[in-house]
């Protein structure tokens, strides 16, 4: 499980664009993307769901450290 914010986007193509540049995603050759874009059913603290766009990494973690519990930003407080 990994924890995050879901944030709701102006329906602006453009903005979905800047996003896919700044997370290095490249629709047209996802093979070489440092992230992919995915559509993923997203769990509220509240216990219901909802659909969204993750990026999730596209290359190998090798010694990368594990982020306890999911959530990058306690981990990185700790």
């Amino acid at each position: 499980m990994v924890y995050g914010e879901l944030v709701a986007l102006p329906s602006d193509e453009g903005l979905l664009e800047a996003l896919d540049r700044y997370e290095e995603f490249d629709s047209s050759d996802p093979k070489r993307s440092l992230f992919i874009r995915k559509k993923a059913k997203i769990w509220m603290a509240n216990g219901s769901s909802r659909e969204g766009w993750i990026y999730v990494y596209n290359r190998h973690p090798r010694r990368a450290k594990l982020v306890r519990g999911g959530d990058y930003l306690r981990s990185k407080v700790a």
